[in-house]
């Protein structure tokens, strides 16, 4: 096995007419196709359907419309504090949520204004309480983490719009999460948004699931593993089928290598 690192991927390389291509590898940004009988794209399918990686002919019906896409709702997004401080807060255990007094308010901000809760969810990974190792002797690392929509007009975290959020999240941190001094205590920080997930991973306008699931019909339209109209195209990951979250997105993956297995008649994993 070979494995390349920091290469990008920038198109699958398809031969054969709509409807009835077969994959034949990948094009990397040095314009070298790497032959492949089978890709496996870890992308949201929106976004590959959207961009240059799966090309023009071989994007379903529903995909090649700039309109069309604008028109499908996304799953809400993340907006994550990465925090390493010095000692620790007792009472916070492995994984700790805190709810806001209003939480309707938080639905009428995402689902009807379009922009993060003013008084979100809160979610507070400490992994070094019960794992000590994790952080120096002295220090804590914590996961911070609240659900704000997915990339809008109505919201597209600038830089300035970034940093009045961190601000408010901070603030609710330090008084109804009880995490009192916490900005002084900060010693080193990443800020992840849903331009991050966007750009880093391939999210669709920066959401976590895909589309959105307000509907009962939602788990129905959700893009399949395999490429309609494209033989050795397989989606992965939490914008496919089953779903989002990790123990459904490790089912998918699981979906998809027996479906790899099964088209290229290979032996199934060893017990």
């Amino acid at each position: 096995m070979e494995v390349r690192l920091n290469t990008r991927a920038e198109s699958v390389c398809i031969d054969g007419p709509a409807g009835r291509g077969r994959v034949t590898g990948v094009e990397t940004a040095g314009g070298a196709c790497i032959p492949a009988d089978a890709v496996v794209c870890n992308a949201d399918p929106l976004t590959a359907y959207a961009s240059s990686l799966i090309p023009a002919p071989h994007r379903p019906r529903a995909f090649q419309d700039a309109a069309t896409l604008d028109k499908i709702e996304p799953s809400t997004s993340a907006f994550v504090l990465l925090l390493g401080v010095r000692g620790d807060y007792p009472h916070l255990a492995h994984y700790n949520s805190f709810l806001p007094d209003d939480g309707n308010a938080e639905f009428t901000a995402l689902f009807e204004r379009g922009v993060p809760a003013d008084d979100p969810v809160i979610g507070v990974t400490c992994q070094s309480a019960t794992e000590p190792d994790c952080a120096p002797p002295g220090f804590s690392n914590l996961f911070m983490m609240t659900s704000p929509p997915a990339l809008s007009s109505n919201f597209a975290w600038t830089e300035p719009e970034t940093a009045r959020y961190r601000e408010r999240v901070l603030d609710l941190l330090e008084t109804r999460c009880g995490l009192t001094g916490l900005r002084g205590r900060i010693v080193c920080e990443q800020v992840w948004t849903p331009r991050d997930f966007e750009q880093r991973y391939g999210a669709f306008r920066g959401s976590l699931y895909g589309i959105s699931s307000n509907s009962w019909r939602s788990a129905f339209l959700r893009p399949p593993n395999r490429a309609r109209g494209v033989s050795g195209l397989f989606f992965v990951g939490g914008g496919t089928h089953p779903g989002g979250g990790l123990p459904l997105v490790t089912l998918g993956g699981k979906i998809v290598a027996e479906a790899v297995i099964e088209a290229k008649n290979l032996p199934g994993p060893q017990k």
